[in-house]
């Protein structure tokens, strides 16, 4: 519903978009959206990877282990 109201407002509202430009904003779109969704499935990964060797719990337990008295 928001892209067809964008698409209403742009063509006919504002009068700022043609169809000639469409195209080429489906293209920026598209390239924005899988870079977005790059992004988030390598952090998903990660996290993946950080709870799997329970590298959160070592690393705490290793600043714990540390003799820290003035």
């Amino acid at each position: 519903m928001a892209v067809v109201y964008a698409l209403t407002v742009g063509f006919f509202v504002f009068k700022e978009l043609t169809l000639n430009q469409l195209p080429a904003l489906f293209i920026r779109a598209g390239v924005t959206s899988a870079t977005v969704l790059l992004i988030a499935s390598c952090a998903t990964i990660f996290k993946w990877l950080l709870a799997t060797e329970q590298i959160p719990q070592h690393l705490a337990a290793i600043v714990l282990s540390a003799n820290l008295n003035p």
